[in-house]
């Protein structure tokens, strides 16, 4: 995904999800905001910066986040999209069709599904 998106909000955004993982949040911010800058659409950038916002104790900003990432537009879950499949916690199938679908979303949700079961 780094070769074939390397600027993308998907790459930005795994990036910042580590960053976070390391209690680095000022480069997890700066990434979590570049990929919204981005992709404001996609889902769990504002739960991101959510979480650094309360792990460095402002949780009035924290709860702003958390509402703009409820308003965010409701996914059509008709067919077995990447997103959909682990919105509902469905990492086995996500993972299997990721493979094959061989797109940088593909690989972004694949990878967060991989991140969810570690």
């Amino acid at each position: 995904m780094q070769r074939s998106a390397p600027e993308s909000a998907y790459v930005l955004s795994l990036l910042g999800e580590a960053r976070l993982r390391e209690q680095q949040f000022s480069s997890a911010f700066f990434l979590y905001r570049l990929a919204l800058e981005r992709m404001p659409t996609l889902r769990g950038l504002h739960s991101g910066l959510a979480e650094i916002y309360r792990r460095t104790g402002h949780s009035e900003w924290a709860e702003t986040e958390e509402q703009r990432e409820a308003k965010l537009p409701l996914l059509d879950c008709h067919s077995a999209t990447p997103e959909c499949q682990f919105i509902t916690r469905k990492y086995g199938e996500l993972i299997g069709t990721a493979k094959s679908a061989n797109t940088p979303e593909s690989f972004y949700w694949m990878t967060r599904a991989y991140n969810e079961l570690a």
